[in-house]
């Protein structure tokens, strides 16, 4: 074995059901669909539901975009510690609320993690992937821990655009976007080859471009048909 298999050996992570992850860019309508997901998750179990986001910072996907374009050294600083915040919560936060029966819904996971990495990069493996790989795989990052239940929501990057430029108030980059819709296609296939005791549940969830009805209705109806007895089963 070598002093890096040593140093981070694979490990065997365990699938924990009362864990959920929500990943997709910055303007898919992800807090959102977080918070009606939680609000109906407690309506039908009667149980507590924690929303955490393992890696709180203040920057957004698309923030962090911006300043990798005019300084690489201080994403990657930023990014890393993105994911040492998350190393914390996993298991200061995250294991004990689960070790004690609540569910928690993670608003970001180790997903956003791999994609920052690969954008600090430039869209290819390097260092800060494969640093990023190393410490996700040893189980490290997540006290060796990962979600039952992966949701995915299905956008696309103009779409995101605008919602970005709407919540702003200002123009967003449509290539920058792109550019950050690929490295999170690449990450959603990293985190698809670990080893754990259970299978994951990964579930694609496409919104409505232009949503006509409340937005809280609408979501708590595709959360109902089409995710909850996922959760559930």
């Amino acid at each position: 074995m070598t002093g890096e298999e040593l140093r981070f050996p694979e490990k065997v992570f365990d699938v924990r059901k009362r864990l959920i992850s929500v990943d997709a860019p910055d303007g898919s309508g992800k807090s959102s669909f977080v918070e009606a997901l939680a609000d109906k998750l407690r309506a039908v179990t009667g149980e507590k539901v924690r929303i955490i986001q393992p890696g709180k910072i203040n920057d957004s996907d698309v923030d962090l975009l911006a300043s990798l374009e005019q300084e690489q050294e201080l994403t990657r600083r930023r990014n890393s510690v993105w994911m040492a915040t998350m190393a914390r919560n996993y298991s200061s936060v995250i294991r004990p609320v689960l070790d004690n029966g609540e569910w928690v819904i993670e608003d970001s996971s180790e997903v956003r993690a791999l994609a920052m990495s690969l954008l600090v990069d430039g869209g290819v493996p390097g260092k800060a992937t494969e640093s990023a790989f190393r410490w996700l795989k040893s189980g490290r990052l997540t006290a060796g821990l990962l979600p039952n239940t992966r949701i995915n929501l299905v956008t696309s990057p103009q779409e995101c655009v605008e919602r970005v430029t709407q919540r702003e108030g200002r123009p967003s980059n449509l290539g920058q976007m792109e550019k950050l819709f690929s490295a999170y296609r690449d990450a959603w296939e990293i985190i698809r080859t670990f080893q754990t005791t259970t299978e994951e549940r990964f579930i694609d969830v496409r919104l409505e471009k232009q949503i006509k009805e409340n937005l809280y209705d609408y979501l708590g109806g595709v959360i109902k048909t089409r995710v909850l007895g996922l959760i559930l089963r």
